[in-house]
């Protein structure tokens, strides 16, 4: 599994428009090697100084941070998925920045379902009792 994590920087004031797209344009049409991806947003003007990003302090109020972190099957599916939406929109205040890293262990709360890491990415594995899917790999 290739989680990937992509940082966009936002014009204040043009955040809704940037949501729109991300939910509504920037569509993956063939979800088959996608697990899943998230939007994050700091949850407190400011806080998203503290993700390791020092650049941004130069105009922390002319903009906004987000960050997607997805769960793929590999870099080439985000890549053929994604790669026609990764032109700059005239709402990013600086061009926005990937990063792809290697999973290698996968641990999550229990909801009756894991996620289960295996040479072809990752799936769903419904869990008996409470077992622990990843327990026996060490």
């Amino acid at each position: 599994m290739m989680v990937v994590l992509v940082h966009w920087t936002i014009e204040a004031g043009r955040e809704s428009e940037f949501i729109r797209d991300w939910r509504k344009k920037f569509r993956i049409k063939n979800k088959s090697l996608l697990t899943g991806e998230v939007l994050c947003a700091a949850p407190v003007e400011g806080e998203h100084m503290e993700a390791c990003w020092p650049d941004l302090e130069s105009a922390p109020s002319k903009h906004s941070c987000y960050v997607t972190v997805g769960a793929w099957a590999s870099k080439e599916a985000f890549l053929a998925q994604v790669g026609s939406y990764m032109e700059e929109r005239d709402y990013e205040a600086a061009p926005r920045r990937r990063t792809f890293l290697q999973a290698n262990s996968v641990r999550q709360g229990y909801n009756g379902r894991e996620l289960a890491l295996y040479s072809g990415g990752v799936q769903w594995v419904e869990l008996p009792n409470g077992a622990d899917v990843n327990a026996s790999k060490g």
